[in-house]
């Protein structure tokens, strides 16, 4: 059915990308940026188009030649713009849905807990 090894080769990261990645990325517009929640899907994309492409850990290739071989963009800058596409969508609502991104909780937080807020981001 597949003869030419190209097409074959093409379609599986496309079918990885429209599968894997909407469900992997499902609701990042209002994830907390740090690097090891940015960290681990980008290991879990590059783990699976490794796969994809039969490239093993004996055949060392950088993550930026393996992204750009099949034409994938980094998750990092992929969640920076689905936040900045949600940011216009919200800045459009009327202004008593704006209301809740400014809302601040009364109160100190407990020992331990991170300072970072999403708004912070």
């Amino acid at each position: 059915m597949f003869e030419a090894a190209g097409l074959y080769s093409s379609i599986k990261p496309r079918m990885f990308q429209s599968n894997s990645l909407s469900i992997l990325l499902y609701g990042s517009e209002c994830w907390k940026i740090t690097e090891s929640i940015i960290q681990r899907p980008e290991v879990f994309q590059d783990e699976c188009l490794r796969q994809i492409l039969k490239i093993f850990w004996s055949n060392t290739i950088s993550d930026e030649d393996l992204r750009a071989r099949v034409e994938v963009e980094s998750l990092e800058s992929l969640i920076k713009r689905r936040r900045w596409q949600w940011m216009g969508l919200i800045y459009r609502k009327p202004a008593e849905i704006r209301k809740a991104l400014r809302w601040t909780t009364q109160g100190k937080r407990k020992r331990g807990r991170r300072k970072k807020t999403w708004r912070r981001n």
